[in-house]
């Protein structure tokens, strides 16, 4: 007859192997689960952000469009804020700037 050893470790062996492959397998999915809400989460917060500036300059285009009795295109008004942007970069250099730093 066959010994009951030969049957037993083979199928406790298979059991314990099943049992870890189990518990990591888990464990994978709930790295990547937490990995991918997290990604979505960033995703959708820089859509947010992308929605929210595009809100705000289409409400200050209205706010400007209602001061003002001459069309501004939403175009014109990005020109004007990059030329805001450009004049605050040149205020702070030139403030920032030296006689000594200037070449004198």
């Amino acid at each position: 007859m066959i010994d009951k050893k030969t049957i037993v470790f083979p199928t406790l062996l298979f059991a314990i192997f099943f049992i870890l492959i189990t518990i990591t397998g888990i464990i994978q999915i709930k790295i990547v689960q937490n990995n991918l809400n997290g990604l979505l989460k960033n995703q959708g917060e820089i859509l947010f952000n992308h929605v929210k500036r595009e809100i705000d300059i289409n409400l200050e285009y209205l706010d400007l469009l209602d001061k003002s009795p001459s069309v501004i295109t939403a175009s014109f008004l990005n020109i004007l804020v990059y030329d805001e942007a450009i004049a605050e970069s040149i205020y702070a250099i030139l403030t920032e700037t030296t006689a000594g730093t200037l070449g004198y």
